[in-house]
């Protein structure tokens, strides 16, 4: 993958370039946001996006305001929203750059891997599932009660349906499947040290 940069985005010519609809004009800033990004995956591929230029484009100000300005600032919190238009609408993910202080659109399904958007949401996973793990090993099923029909139906889910999956959850295959193999690699190493201080 290109090394990510913000340096080829030159603001007034991409202004000469971009053309935003009418109809994409009257919509939110968060849905403005991602179809500039989305043009420019295409026309500026693997360029960040400065959040104070991106905020330039979607409103239109002839000049480029501070990054600590509060509607940018307002525009970085949405990232979240403008991810999800990005996904929904445009069959794209987003990466920020707290370095170089913006945002861009993935470019394809090779960017996705390169960039490390997939292992990212992979890592949340196995959070996820941690968590999980951790917080049903705090229940004793022999203490479960199946007194009112409600009960008797969270038992039957926990017991029947999320123990076996959480069995699965907890197994180092199921973990070290999940791993990238630049993950796999530093893990392989850590246990390397551990065992070469015995």
């Amino acid at each position: 993958m290109p090394k990510e940069t913000r340096k080829q985005f030159k603001i007034a010519r991409v202004r000469r370039e971009l053309t935003i609809p009418e109809e994409v004009r009257e919509l939110a800033d968060f849905r403005k946001a991602a179809f500039v990004l989305n043009w420019a995956a295409q026309h500026y591929p693997y360029v960040i996006v400065p959040w104070n230029q991106l905020y330039q484009l979607i409103s239109g100000e002839k000049k480029t305001p501070r990054l600590d300005n509060i509607k940018v600032k307002s525009l970085r919190k949405a990232a979240s929203k403008i991810g999800k238009v990005l996904h929904e609408d445009y069959g794209r993910l987003h990466r920020t750059s707290r370095e170089l202080a913006g945002i861009r659109a993935t470019v394809d399904s090779q960017d996705l891997l390169d960039a490390g958007v997939i292992e990212q949401r992979n890592s949340r996973v196995l959070s996820a599932t941690k968590s999980l793990v951790d917080a049903s090993s705090l229940v004793d099923v022999s203490k479960l009660k199946a007194n009112t029909p409600e009960r008797k139906a969270n038992k039957d889910w926990f017991v029947g349906q999320l123990q076996p999956q959480i069995k699965t959850f907890k197994s180092r295959a199921f973990r070290t499947r999940h791993l990238s193999p630049a993950r796999r690699e530093k893990a392989q190493r850590l246990l390397g040290k551990g065992s070469s201080k015995k």
